[in-house]
């Protein structure tokens, strides 16, 4: 399949285009062959498509389109493939409940972002995220990340810990919203981070929600946590971390309590955050789907390290 790319002297593109053209044979359901032959045809959104979902046919295009600023980990980002869980070595069932944690402590650390961090030092690590960020898609590898945080003075095993739980599906690439999540959990949590599993992490950052937004420490309003989100801080976060905090409350009632945090946080998976699935993701209605079968027999992703994480 290297030759369908021949064109191309980004070796990189060319890749990129084989596994578009794999992808596009695979969803058709034709040979690699007579895809190539009349791709133009099979990259129009017709009777073919019907019963496939616009976020797949959009997967296919942007790998076809031969752009040198789409990477493979952009390709791993896209929405499409968000909700095939990559986790190895768990039963279907655990891997989405074990995401589906990791994503509520995502969720809920960039919502202690901007009450806990100071701007100067998102900042800062902005600049470093950049400076790091060589292809400028916007977007580390994991070792990237760790770097990061090590330079600003966390210890490596929080720091592994951290972005272990930020990684959410194990694809080994991190956002800058992602990025200052792992970082505010290191710098919440000190080194009681490193003892921890998702599960107690979770606890932990659900108390420091409630100490921050609630006078209680029971339950916390809706409009005055959006409210104490939207400022300089929050400002950057959304500017440069894609987040959008009004609409990631939207999952919440007026009155947010203990018992329905986590609840919330699963159902509305990501909204508001550039981890979100779309609506009607194939493995949020299909937990078997061929694709997710498919994909966890292509390589094996590398483990994480179970004692810390």
């Amino acid at each position: 399949l290297a030759a369908m790319g021949i064109g191309s002297k980004d070796g990189r593109v060319a890749d990129l285009r084989s596994v578009g053209m794999l992808a596009l044979a695979m969803l058709l359901g034709l040979p690699p062959s007579q895809v190539e032959e009349d791709l133009e045809r099979h990259l129009v959104s017709g009777e073919l498509w019907s019963t496939r979902s616009q976020e797949a046919f959009d997967f296919v295009k942007m790998l076809l389109e031969e752009s040198p600023e789409f990477t493979a980990s952009l390709a791993l980002c896209h929405p499409w493939l968000r909700n095939v869980l990559l986790r190895p070595g768990l039963a279907d069932d655990l891997a989405r409940e074990d995401s589906l944690r990791r994503l509520a402590c995502y969720q809920v650390a960039l919502l202690l972002i901007p009450v806990e961090m100071a701007q100067r030092d998102l900042e800062r690590m902005l600049a470093d995220f950049h400076r790091l960020d060589k292809d400028g898609d916007g977007l580390l590898a994991s070792r990237q990340g760790m770097q990061l945080l090590l330079a600003r003075g966390a210890c490596q095993q929080s720091s592994e810990v951290a972005i272990g739980v930020v990684d959410v599906r194990g694809c080994g690439t991190l956002d800058f919203s992602a990025v200052a999540a792992a970082a505010l959990m290191v710098n919440l949590l000190k080194d009681g981070l490193m003892k921890h599993r998702v599960d107690d992490i979770w606890r932990c950052l659900q108390k420091a929600f409630f100490k921050a937004y609630s006078s209680n420490r029971l339950s916390a309003d809706r409009s005055c946590v959006l409210e104490k989100v939207s400022n300089s801080v929050g400002d950057l976060l959304e500017s440069h971390g894609a987040v959008e905090f009004e609409e990631f409350l939207d999952a919440f009632d007026d009155d947010i309590r203990e018992d329905s945090l986590l609840p919330k946080l699963t159902e509305s998976a990501g909204h508001g955050t550039p981890l979100a699935l779309f609506e009607f993701g194939f493995l949020a209605e299909e937990p078997d789907s061929w694709f997710s079968s498919f994909y966890r027999t292509c390589g094996q992703p590398i483990r994480r390290r179970e004692a810390h994480c």
